[in-house]
């Protein structure tokens, strides 16, 4: 004869059993649900492998710029320089401010800033480079404060910030329009491998490139 009387804590151990199974399939329903909803849908030409949370504010990628050519490109520069076949990864984020080294003045002024890392992996990161694509109210906002990081730039800027240049690296800067779009590269790469970099830079551009720049070598002040 089969006894059929639980006792009470059998009741309850089995009671939270079933709350637990219950709670985690809750858990994992909710969880991708939310998933789902912060999807993010990107351009079919944005190569991105790393992404931020604030990916969601980006609705395009840079603009009037073949990222995926850029890549491809800055991919076939880095692999030449170390003598290794590297892929570089790229990753996107949106920001307000430069921080405490705020070598491009222009971002504070702007109503935000899209930043494009690409960085080649351990342990070549030095050779990591960076675009920065500032919005700006109008064309009038972007060309005074294109003018103002052009003096902080020269030997006029000196005195606020203590070393030539913008970011005492290798820096070269455009303004189209509304937008403020700057190439900011480190000093660990040589000369000579920075003039096979800015061209790759320039001609990734679906548009002609304004004549008036900002350009500025590693320790150095800009446009001399």
């Amino acid at each position: 004869m089969i006894n059929l009387v639980f006792s009470q804590t059998d009741v309850m151990r089995n009671f939270m059993r079933l709350f637990s199974i219950i709670t985690s399939t809750l858990v994992l329903f909710v969880s991708c649900q939310d998933r789902q909803e912060n999807k993010v849908t990107m351009p079919h030409d944005t190569v991105v492998i790393e992404q931020s949370d604030t990916l969601v504010k980006i609705s395009k990628p840079l603009f009037n710029f073949d990222t995926l050519i850029f890549k491809k490109s800055f991919d076939s520069l880095v692999s030449r320089i170390t003598d290794i076949q590297l892929k570089t990864s790229l990753q996107i984020d949106t920001i307000k401010s430069m921080g405490d080294f705020n070598f491009y003045p222009f971002v504070d002024s702007a109503i935000y800033t899209i930043k494009y890392r690409f960085r080649p992996p351990k342990p070549h990161g030095l050779l990591s480079i960076t675009i920065y694509e500032s919005f700006f109210k109008d064309s009038l906002t972007a060309e005074k404060q294109f003018k103002r990081t052009k003096v902080a730039g020269g030997r006029e800027g000196l005195a606020d910030q203590n070393v030539p240049g913008l970011s005492y690296a290798f820096d070269f800067v455009i303004k189209y329009k509304d937008k403020i779009i700057a190439l900011n590269a480190p000093c660990s790469y040589a000369d000579k491998s920075y003039r096979k970099l800015l061209p790759l830079f320039k001609h990734s551009f679906k548009i002609e490139l304004p004549a008036d720049t900002i350009s500025c070598k590693c320790g150095w002040f800009c446009n001399e």
